[in-house]
């Protein structure tokens, strides 16, 4: 769960949050002329933080149920179950597996 839910969302905030202060940084080595300029800067910073938050997103929600049903069924893998639980907990282990995809093609939007 940690490796495959939790890391990634967390290395995605790590190095979104870094890219979004090297452009800080990049901005005060370069004076900035009021104006157009200064406007379009604040605008690219808004849509950086809307991309991260966004890719965030989608990766918690596309990911975190998959993990969820997984650490479910570790848990009861020692209780004895009939034919139509181990069905059911199939359905949603696959069902929440063809989500993952999401997550991983989240950064080509």
């Amino acid at each position: 769960m940690f490796m495959y839910s939790i890391c990634p969302t967390f290395l995605t905030l790590l190095f979104g949050c870094l890219t979004v202060r090297n452009i800080h940084q990049g901005r005060q080595v370069v004076p900035v002329v009021v104006g157009e300029n200064n406007r379009s800067a604040r605008r690219t910073n808004s849509q950086l933080l809307r991309i991260l938050t966004i890719q965030v997103i989608i990766i918690v929600i596309a990911t975190l149920p998959y993990s969820l049903v997984r650490f479910y069924i570790s848990i009861t893998g020692n209780i004895v179950k009939d034919r139509v639980q181990i069905a059911k907990e199939n359905l949603v282990l696959q069902t929440f597996n063809s989500t993952t995809y999401f997550a991983h093609s989240s950064g080509f939007y």
